[in-house]
């Protein structure tokens, strides 16, 4: 699987600070820890040898003892500050502030007691630290939807009860339908609710500003959560992917090696590589008019989109363009 640009900017930020506390590391030892190979520490230590602050001149570059290096021993001579702890200024405090307390606010009644005693702490020791202009500081979130659905959802989530919502789907159809809620998942600006659906028997996502009343049954749900790695999330990228495994449709792009940064900065399940250098992105989709464009937008390193119905809407969108294209004689 191809590694991610962050992922590997996290490992070579935890080098340099790993070593100038260490004092100096053998390239065995570095790889164990870090959990990559040999090879891959000395690739690191290469990129790090031509890094540094901007103007870039040798004494502005991070540095390491050359003779160690040669004897499989990695010795941090200058970290050009990259060891010492991250200062915020006023500005970036209280943007984490306002971040921080949005998180709250959106975690309670979803995240489990350890979660939300660790973000109060957090948010304590950021507030006390950056002072007034922390202080004066109000955050509202909105999470969509009827404050009592909310409740509803997490009374029955939290007390292993099935719920009876009213919901509209996108068809403007509201149909009662009861479910066993599992997860409350924020993303796209919206609020939605995974739950198993005792109707088709199969797990539903639905948005919270659909759902148009909730109730607590007495009966007890019966459907435990999935957790994802059962529902065939091969490599989880980080936390902020729940939303995507929560979705109802998975998509295979298979793209050529151009198109690589794809990869890098869309959230999925997985990465396959092939050996002529193209790859295949396993992605979980909600919006198909984000899919749609995404394929279209690379369409030149398009080799392949599964399942069929999903290439065929992309088709269609394409000759939908070209024609109108040629209605204003553009083609």
């Amino acid at each position: 699987m191809a590694e991610r640009t962050e992922d590997r900017l996290v490992r070579l930020l935890g080098l340099v600070t790993y070593l100038s506390r260490a004092g100096e590391a053998t390239v065995a030892d570095l790889a164990e820890r870090f959990a990559v190979t040999e090879d891959q520490i000395r690739a690191d230590v290469s990129t790090l040898w031509v890094t540094g602050l901007p103007g870039y001149w040798p004494n502005d570059l991070l540095d390491f003892d050359a003779d160690a290096f040669d004897a499989q021993v990695v010795r941090l001579l200058a970290g050009q500050g990259l060891e010492r702890p991250l200062r915020l200024g006023t500005q970036e405090a209280i943007a984490l502030v306002a971040a921080l307390r949005a998180l709250s606010s959106a975690a309670q009644g979803v995240a489990d007691d350890d979660m939300q005693s660790v973000l109060a702490e957090t948010l304590t020791i950021l507030t006390a630290a950056t002072g007034e202009a922390a202080a004066a500081l109000d955050v509202d979130l909105d999470l969509g939807g009827d404050p009592a659905v909310l409740a509803a959802v997490d009374s029955a989530r939290s007390s292993g009860r099935r719920l009876r919502i009213e919901y509209t789907d996108a068809n403007d159809v509201t149909r009662e339908r009861v479910v066993e809620p599992w997860s409350v998942d924020a993303g796209d600006g919206r609020t939605y609710v995974q739950a198993w659906d005792l109707g088709p028997g199969a797990v539903r996502t639905f948005r919270v500003d659909r759902i148009v009343s909730a109730t607590v049954l007495d009966e007890t749900a019966t459907h435990p959560p999935v957790p994802v790695t059962a529902r065939d999330r091969s490599a989880a990228t980080d936390s902020d992917a729940a939303l995507f495994a929560s979705a109802p449709d998975r998509v295979r792009l298979t793209l050529r090696s151009p198109a690589r940064t794809v990869a890098e900065t869309v959230p999925s399940e997985s990465v396959t590589e092939h050996d002529d250098g193209s790859f295949t992105l396993t992605l979980r989709v909600q919006n198909h008019g984000w899919l749609e464009h995404l394929v279209l937008s690379n369409a030149d390193d398009v080799v392949a989109v599964e399942p069929a119905e999903v290439a065929r809407a992309v088709g269609d969108r394409a000759a939908r363009a070209l024609e109108a294209y040629e209605a204003l004689g553009l083609a």
